[in-house]
This record gives structure tokens, sequence and C-alpha cells, in this order.
């Protein structure tokens, strides 16, 4: 990780894209993307009210910085989904 974020800096915007939004407390002190995209979580997959094993999606606005947590559409172990709603995103960029 430390080899790729030592490039970054080049390049006038950047976009983190990753499988786990844990990943992104470890690139924020070294680097600050202008978008951040995660997913798989599944939203928790089973949430009742707040709780859950993950977090539910979210999407945050930090300045010009963005941040997307998706609860995505699929299932893991478990087939079921409680309380964590299905999301499918469509992102628009503009340049």
């Amino acid at each position: 990780m430390s080899k790729t974020l030592s490039e970054v800096e080049m390049y006038e915007k950047t976009i983190l894209v990753t499988d786990k939004p844990s990943l992104f407390c470890k690139v924020e002190p070294v680097f600050q993307p202008d978008l951040m995209l995660a997913g798989h979580t599944h939203g928790g997959q089973i949430s009742i009210g707040k709780f859950g094993l993950f977090e539910q999606g979210s999407c945050k606005m930090d300045g010009s910085r963005a941040q997307l947590i998706s609860n995505g559409y699929a299932t893991s172990t478990l087939p079921l989904r409680l309380g964590a709603t299905p999301e499918c995103h469509v992102i628009e960029l503009s340049y």
C-alpha cells in the first residue's frame, strides 16, 4: 500500500476503491483521496435498528471530499437480509 500511495500525489484528482471500508482509516493518515468508495459490508446484512455486525451504508461529504459505503445487494454465508436494504449505485463523475 505504501508504494502505491507514494505515487498518487502526481495526480490532480484521486479515487480510492476498496472492498472493505476499514481500509479508509489506514489510507487517510497518509493520503486524502477526493473520493472513497467501498462496499462488501452488505450493510451488516442483518441489522435490527442501529444494531448489526457491520455499519450500514452511508454517503458523507467532508468539504470537497466524498465517501460512499454501499450496503451492496448480495448475501454471504446466510442467504438472508434483514434490516439492511440492498443498494446498487450509479455514480456520474464530471471532471
